[in-house]
């Protein structure tokens, strides 16, 4: 951490990172994304900044970072290509109220474009969102470094917060997805407060027709790495992650598949004849 002309900058150094290059480097936009969003306006809410890495093959690619705020909610950044729909997701404190969105950044506002729709499944977790990524060039390789970038020196604290606790740095998540061949598949689930995070399987329910694609006898033989993510400021329920590698190549480059609530105030007409499950299709400009 560095301090100079009132302004205070973080740069972290990512040890099992195989690329040499930093996040500037690497074109890499969620770090200045989530710093733009929570120490701009929005003060002191930012909780902890939590990034989520994936070891495919032995290289490290990023997928995004959670932010874990002091009111109890949360936001994920994913690290997608441009041009991708949404900017971020936001969970609300009470996942019973189904506060869920999906923020877009148009004319440099940030606005809520579609309210999502968690989807219980029988092992009482809900699922959020799947990834479902062929084109490995779509993730964007780990940075050596990370370079925040300069913000001003009031939010000394804050920056303090968001990246220690207890006098530790809260460190990176890494998903290790071993095999080759087919696409890798991440799904994000909520976890709430009693429920054994170990139960986690692969939901096909959420991903409607598409799910043809993933055959049962398939994914009983595949390797599945499972993780979990607490909140440090709720307990009502916990974040648990699912990768693997499917075996056999698909006719798909990237796809997010996830639930939508038509009933909300903010719901992107666009999507209406996707009905409850939407797939929405990724490419690289």
């Amino acid at each position: 951490m560095i301090s100079a002309f009132r302004k205070v900058q973080v740069k972290i150094e990512n040890t099992f990172a195989t690329a040499d290059k930093n996040s500037d480097e690497l074109s890499i936009t969620v770090y200045e994304r989530i710093f733009q969003k929570f120490f701009n306006k929005k003060k002191g809410d930012i909780g902890k900044i939590f990034p989520i890495y994936i070891n495919i093959e032995n290289i490290y690619r990023i997928l995004g970072v959670f932010i874990l705020n002091k009111s109890g909610s949360t936001s994920f950044f994913p690290e997608l290509p441009p041009g991708t729909f949404f900017d971020h997701i936001t969970l609300g404190k009470d996942i019973t109220t189904n506060n869920i969105h999906l923020t877009h950044i148009i004319d440099s506002k940030h606005k809520k474009v579609t309210r999502l729709k968690i989807i219980p499944l029988s092992n009482n977790t809900y699922h959020l969102i799947t990834f479902i990524i062929q084109d490995l060039n779509l993730l964007k390789l780990a940075p050596k470094e990370v370079i925040f970038p300069p913000v001003d020196i009031e939010y000394i604290e804050l920056v303090k917060d968001a990246f220690f606790t207890r006098g530790e740095q809260n460190g990176s998540g890494v998903l290790e997805v071993i095999g080759a061949a087919g696409p890798v598949v991440i799904q994000v689930f909520l976890i709430p407060r009693g429920v054994d995070w170990t139960v986690m399987q692969f939901a096909k329910s959420p991903l409607g027709k598409f799910s043809e694609h993933f055959k049962i006898e398939v994914l009983n033989n595949v390797k599945k790495h499972i993780a979990h993510l607490g909140h440090e400021f709720q307990t009502e329920y916990q974040f648990g992650l699912l990768a693997f590698r499917y075996p056999t190549k698909l006719n798909i480059p990237a796809y997010l598949g996830f639930g939508i609530d038509t009933s909300g105030a903010y719901f992107n007409s666009s999507d209406k004849q996707l009905n409850s499950t939407v797939i929405k299709k990724l490419s690289k400009k």
